[in-house]
């Protein structure tokens, strides 16, 4: 059943990266500013829209004989949606990497680059050192599961 599930979704996923070319879009207004904004061609920029529009079967843009291009009213809503599912993307990128690095609340000045590659080869994690102001607040900290490591 799962094999099935992942088959639909390969089949109708649309890339991230087209979603981010339509919400830039919609924020910078022109395809030169978006396509510099993207470190991309403006036809590389147009092209993507047009796959963008043809992946969903719908139209998101207006082309004008002048070679304008701005978004429709779906574009516009299309794109507010896009922007929330990046906004989502990026939560949980950031999520998931903060759980998987190893949190180290320190409170006063350690050698950190000294401490950082030996702390990863042990840990098999990436070190991440935070600054606290006391080590009553690093102790809380470490109780709660904040950090694995304090340095004091």
């Amino acid at each position: 059943m799962e094999s099935t599930i992942s088959h639909a979704y390969t089949e109708t996923m649309i890339e991230l990266r087209l979603w981010q070319i339509l919400a830039v879009f919609a924020q910078e207004g022109t395809l030169s500013a978006s396509a510099k904004r993207l470190h991309i061609s403006q036809p590389a920029l147009s092209q993507a829209l047009v796959r963008l529009e043809k992946e969903l079967g719908v139209s998101l843009c207006e082309r004008s004989s002048h070679n304008r291009i701005s978004l429709n009213e779906r574009g516009k809503e299309a794109a507010k949606k896009a922007q929330a599912l990046l906004d989502q993307a990026t939560a949980l990128e950031t999520e998931l990497r903060a759980a998987s690095a190893l949190n180290i609340g320190i409170c006063a000045p350690v050698p950190a680059d000294l401490l950082r590659e030996p702390l990863e080869q042990t840990f098999h994690q990436q070190a991440r050192f935070v600054m606290e102001e006391s080590p009553d607040s690093l102790l809380l900290r470490l109780q709660s599961g904040q950090y694995r490591l304090i340095v004091s």
